[in-house]
């Protein structure tokens, strides 16, 4: 018998690994709530970073010159937005 071709033993290989593989549901469960907490503390740390540079983001308005080449472009930017502050918040953090 011949040895199967090295493209055989990968797209016998690729087959195994595409296999469905049992799925322990205490394990799935740990996973799923791992996830949860490292998804919450993400939204935590974003809506403390949001929290600590809104003073900045509201000085930053009281300062710009709606005329200026900045302050034109950022009525374009905060056009979709809620409210300008929100829009502030996003620029400066993406400044960052």
């Amino acid at each position: 018998p011949t040895a199967a071709p090295p493209l055989d033993d990968h797209l016998n290989q690729l087959q195994h690994n595409l296999k469905p593989q049992p799925v322990d549901p205490a394990a799935q469960l740990r996973a799923q709530e791992e996830q949860l907490r490292a998804q919450r503390g993400r939204e935590m740390e974003r809506q403390e970073r949001r929290r600590a540079i809104t003073p900045k983001a509201q000085a930053w308005l009281k300062t710009l010159d709606p005329y200026s080449e900045e302050g034109l472009w950022f009525e374009q930017f905060a056009y979709n937005y809620g409210s300008r502050l929100e829009a502030a918040i996003d620029y400066l953090e993406a400044l960052l």
